[in-house]
């Protein structure tokens, strides 16, 4: 865990769902020079807050929050992609595929074209 790492914060009397999420502030090292605990800014209520808990405790989430500038190429490839608009294709009603219509519409049909 480093610092900047986006958490969640486990709390036993909620479900898992309903855990609140933080960014690690500052990691705690203890006498044997290990990183033990951390503590963690949290947004309630549009209140920030501080949680000082044990590693155990915070989950780190897969969240990239450093993102890199991307290669020329994938640039290159996104500003053709917006040049170039495709036009839109409009389906004709024979041609789309449907389900087969039950007998008891197919017997209505009948009788109201009659």
């Amino acid at each position: 865990m480093k610092i900047g790492d986006i958490v969640s914060v486990r709390d036993e009397s909620l479900p898992r769902t309903k855990w609140r999420m933080g960014v690690v502030y500052e990691l705690i090292n203890g006498v044997d020079k290990r990183t033990w605990e951390a503590v963690a800014r949290i947004v309630d209520k549009r209140k920030s807050s501080y949680l000082r808990r044990p590693l155990q405790r915070l989950f780190p989430l897969e969240i990239l929050v450093d993102v890199e500038k991307e290669p020329e190429s994938v640039t290159e490839d996104v500003a053709s992609a917006k040049e170039e608009k495709p036009e839109p294709v409009q389906a004709e009603p024979n041609k789309m595929l449907s389900r087969p219509r039950r007998q008891a519409a197919q017997r209505e049909d009948e009788t109201t074209n009659q």
